[in-house]
């Protein structure tokens, strides 16, 4: 299929919302669960502070069918991993039935890869360092951010130490409920463990999300942390693995720059 893949531009939006609610039923999601609006889509991908990337898959004038000449789209935003530094989210893919199997869909996930990689500049040196932290999460264009706990000097911890956890977080964006703030990571040292210190950064958190227009507060814990999963029960959080049965991928490395070289220029 001769298509054009480009970027989104604040006219596509009308089409991309009617794709969206097309995924909601393709994933027997309630219509009420379908925040987004066409101006809430309008003012996060293209007002004052952009939430998310965006790019079409065209079809050529004289293919154009009845509904118009855009047949899929890729959703991303830019997200933040306290081990590896800068990421690439894709939060919808969407190719209409008809014209699925012809390449469209990987064309579309290469082009958004292709972009994150200029993004990264140099794959094999994305590392986290003090460098990168200071750049990433204090310089012109924050990607995330971190709350710490400190506890007064008479209280500090056995090595010396008055900061005894963090909170480190990011936002990013879903298309059917808007922006959503993800937890990257949590941590208190195992001596102050046990004192309300998570449930607060984790409460704090919540409180700028809102501040921010977020609708949810996401995050992962591994399987066997068993005090996490408790922890994030106890505040009435919902495992989404066990109740809708998603799976999370992720392309990294060597992988990702090869993805990247495939996309149209």
């Amino acid at each position: 299929m001769n298509c054009i893949i480009r970027p989104c531009t604040v006219k596509d939006c009308k089409v991309i919302l009617q794709f969206i609610k097309e995924i909601a039923v393709h994933y027997r999601v309630p219509p009420i669960e379908v925040k987004v609006t066409l101006e809430v889509l309008r003012e996060n991908g293209f007002g004052a502070q952009p939430q998310y990337d965006c790019y079409v898959a065209e079809l050529p004038p004289q293919q154009t069918n009845k509904e118009g000449g855009i047949v899929g789209y890729v959703l991303s935003s830019f997200t933040y991993s306290a081990w590896k530094g800068r990421n690439l989210y894709v939060d919808n893919l969407y190719v209409q039935p008809q014209f699925r199997g012809q390449q469209i869909g990987k064309r579309l996930i290469e082009k958004a890869a292709q972009e994150g990689a200029k993004f990264h500049k140099a794959l094999d040196q994305v590392k986290t360092t003090p460098e990168a932290l200071r750049e990433d999460g204090f310089g012109r264009h924050p990607k995330f951010g971190c709350l710490v706990a400190e506890v007064s000097r008479d209280h500090r911890s056995k090595d010396g130490h008055t900061i005894v956890g963090y909170q480190f977080h990011y936002f990013r964006y879903c298309t059917w409920q808007g922006r959503i703030v993800f937890g990257e990571d949590l941590y208190v040292m195992p001596e102050f463990r046990g004192q309300g210190i998570g449930t607060s950064l984790l409460s704090q958190v919540a409180k700028l999300a809102l501040a921010r227009g977020c609708t949810q507060f996401q995050f992962m814990s591994a399987t066997w942390n068993q005090p996490a999963t408790a922890l994030y029960e106890k505040l009435g959080a919902v495992d989404m693995t066990a109740r809708d049965n998603w799976l999370v991928w992720h392309i990294e490395g060597q992988a990702m720059g090869e993805m990247a070289k495939w996309a149209t220029q």
